[in-house]
């Protein structure tokens, strides 16, 4: 491992929105080597609200390079059932939990952002850091 970079601090997010929005959880890194892979560990306590069964919520993570355009890098074919639950009457709380290894061939700034929408129900919250939520970047030599 070259380098391992952590989020600090990070408010909560209530999303109720049908289209993926970015949570507070993002995370820069910048890549000694154009070879490298990036790690990206993330883990948060999550909740689906709402009435009505079942319940369903989508996660994504997003990379961009140097202010460039967004890459969907994780659930990329846009699954709206991360999270989900049956029979539920009003909400579930559940840990997220994402990890995976990128390849961003670059050695300029890389952001790692979490994206969540909810699809049915009424909230998906992403809590607060002082939850146990946080994102981990390491770059690993190749």
């Amino acid at each position: 491992v070259i380098q391992t970079v952590h989020t600090g601090t990070v408010a909560r997010t209530t999303q109720s929105s049908s289209s993926f929005t970015a949570t507070n959880y993002t995370l820069s890194i910048t890549p000694k080597f154009a070879t490298s892979k990036i790690k990206f560990t993330y883990t948060n306590h999550v909740r689906v609200q709402g009435s009505g069964t079942p319940l369903r919520g989508g996660i994504q993570v997003k990379r961009q390079v140097s202010g460039g355009s967004l890459t969907t890098v994780w659930n990329s074919d846009g699954s709206v059932e991360t999270i989900q639950v049956r029979n539920a009457d009003n909400e579930h709380d559940t840990l997220a939990a994402i990890c995976f290894i990128d390849s961003p061939s670059t050695t300029t700034a890389t952001t790692y952002t979490v994206y969540t929408k909810i699809h049915t129900g009424s909230n998906f919250y992403t809590f607060e850091s002082i939850k146990g939520g946080a994102i981990i970047l390491e770059e690993i030599a190749q």
